[in-house]
């Protein structure tokens, strides 16, 4: 597993950097909307982040379980003063920084891809799902420097496709912490309805905003954990949020909804 880990997150930098090396240095420092990120202070971010999920991968690979914080991304990016920074220098600093997490990831053994990691306030998951995480917000984040119309699709390749419980996006919330904030809506089997609140691409793969249409159908990962039929004959599942650092606006991680909810 952390092979092709290690793979997906290389085929990521192969696959992505002749477009972001076509971008000009004008193109890079110019934001597309006011109050946005450039190009080079949402690459700068990446930097950023690269940075701090390299300790987490290294103390979630030699101690027993990783604790430690989030990070104020829009601060982060702020004093580094990426703007003013070359596009040239911050490619090439993301392009081998991220190399050496390749090779990294490469070398965490499989048993250590288990280890509970503590981020900030969100709720527990284990070190391979922060790697794929990582890979997937570098990714989410290339498309939107690229101006792509949808998120790159994730292969696969890595690890198991996780299950999907069907929600409702019915606003946006706010654009800070980038890329924004999404409300999702969903009833569990007793007709009981959860609000999720959380960055977009976790229910969406299509980029939103406050101009977005809403409501708009969407999914967030879930993992089963039980089914088994009720005495009206109605098929139910047990599903967590858990594993995937997500919970509802009651802190709640686990739900019994209908199967038919499940994709």
């Amino acid at each position: 597993m952390s092979q092709k880990l290690a793979q997906f997150l290389a085929d990521a930098i192969e696959r992505e950097l002749p477009a972001l090396r076509a971008i000009t240095s004008e193109q890079a420092a110019a934001p597309p909307r006011p109050g946005a990120w450039s190009a080079k202070q949402e690459l700068g971010h990446l930097i950023d982040s690269a940075t701090n999920n390299h300790v987490r991968f290294v103390r979630g690979s030699l101690e027993p379980e990783y604790r430690g914080p989030s990070y104020d991304g829009d601060g982060w990016v702020a004093l580094h003063g990426y703007a003013e920074l070359p596009w040239a220098t911050l490619l090439d600093f993301w392009e081998r920084y991220n190399r050496l997490l390749v090779e990294l990831v490469s070398r965490i053994p499989e048993d250590r891809l288990a280890t509970t990691c503590h981020i900030g306030d969100s709720a527990p998951v284990t070190l391979g799902f922060v790697i794929e995480d990582y890979v997937r917000h570098m990714q989410h984040h290339i498309d939107h420097i690229l101006g792509r119309d949808k998120l790159t699709e994730y292969s696969g390749a890595a690890v198991q496709r996780p299950t999907l419980l069907a929600v409702r996006v019915v606003r946006f919330v706010d654009p800070e912490p980038q890329p924004g904030l999404i409300e999702c809506q969903f009833l569990d089997a007793s007709g009981v309805q959860h609000v999720i609140v959380d960055k977009y691409p976790m229910a969406c793969a299509e980029y939103l905003d406050e101009n977005s249409t809403y409501p708009r159908p969407g999914a967030v990962n879930c993992n089963p954990k039980a089914r088994w039929q009720d005495t009206d004959g109605r098929d139910l599942t047990r599903i967590s949020l858990y594993e995937f650092g997500v919970e509802s606006s009651e802190g709640l991680t686990e739900f019994v909804v209908l199967t038919s909810q499940l994709s």
